[in-house]
């Protein structure tokens, strides 16, 4: 239950990477990979810290109301943003510039508010009854 969020935001972003860049690779550790991959991977990391750090540092903020408080949504959309542009730029850094950071921080937070309304729409209330 406690990754399914982060699934749901990595996934969200890595279809969009894979539907507007296919043929983008990155090197990890001497490997490569799709790009897709590296950034379903940076969501979900992304958006479980941010999860966390909801969770442990503004418990007072509660479960439905964290993408519409600003400091709790801040919180996730910038740490994705940068999960994002960290990602593509060990891809290529020309991406980056390319891109704009506009562009790189609106696939962060779109992921993010993306996941967080499927999971607390559809996914929650299925696997609640």
């Amino acid at each position: 239950m406690l990754l399914m969020k982060p699934l749901l935001v990595g996934g969200i972003g890595g279809l969009y990477t894979m539907y507007r860049y296919p043929l983008g690779t990155i090197d990890l550790f001497s490997y490569s990979m799709p790009l897709s991959l590296g950034i379903f991977g940076a969501l979900t990391l992304g958006s479980f810290v941010a999860d966390l750090i909801h969770d442990y540092i503004f418990p007072n903020v509660g479960v439905d109301d964290k993408v519409s408080e600003p400091v709790s949504a801040a919180v996730s959309g910038v740490g994705n943003s940068i999960a994002v542009a960290g990602i593509f730029y060990l891809s290529s850094p020309e991406i980056v510039n390319t891109l704009g950071l506009p562009m790189i921080a609106l696939l962060g937070v779109g992921s993010e508010v993306g996941g967080t309304y499927l999971y607390e729409k559809f996914v929650q209330p299925m696997l609640s009854r």
